[in-house]
């Protein structure tokens, strides 16, 4: 698994990936990391599980109108930790089969008619996330905050929906606006 992110590392911190009639692997079954740079994701990608900022903070962007990230397996799951950012934009379509988590001072932006879809988003320990310019954050369960979560922004046109339940709790600035 190291050898992956080391590769990574060395191609620049640049993952870029033609879109192909098949998907590429990202990470193969493993967890993949992606930590103190920054780091594009464009193409098909497949993976199990992705940790932006695990050790050190990070910066992944997933964009174009032809990239489609899923996320699926034993874990499933993205987590944005550690002071990190992940924007989701220009039409990129991200699948998380399991949890989407923001944590520790992070950020989520979903914007520019991108989508992420996922079985339950949280927003907690001082994470924020900002869902604007058409983007769309569809989850089939519940939406969270915990206490000290920052914000959740939807605005211009962004949309959540939850099919479960949305719970922010005090402290929370929740912000839902259009232009």
């Amino acid at each position: 698994m190291r050898a992956v992110v080391l590769s990574l590392l060395i191609l620049g911190a640049t993952l870029s990936i033609p879109t192909e009639s098949r998907a590429a692997s990202l990470c193969g079954s493993d967890t993949c990391f992606f930590d103190g740079q920054n780091y594009t994701l464009r193409g098909t990608l497949d993976g199990d599980r992705m940790i932006v900022g695990s050790v050190s903070p990070a910066s992944v962007t997933v964009t174009g109108s032809t990239t489609q990230l899923t996320l699926q397996g034993l874990f499933g799951d993205i987590t944005v930790e550690n002071s990190s950012t992940m924007q989701v934009q220009n039409g990129a379509v991200v699948n998380s089969s399991k949890d989407t988590q923001i944590f520790d001072g992070s950020t989520l932006t979903v914007s520019k008619g991108s989508s992420l879809s996922a079985t339950e988003f949280l927003v907690e320990r001082g994470g924020s996330a900002t869902v604007t310019g058409s983007g769309s954050v569809v989850v089939a369960q519940d939406v969270k905050t915990d206490p000290f979560a920052n914000r959740l922004d939807i605005a211009n046109g962004g949309r959540v929906q939850a099919l479960g339940s949305v719970s922010v709790w005090d402290g929370t600035v929740l912000s839902a606006a259009t232009r």
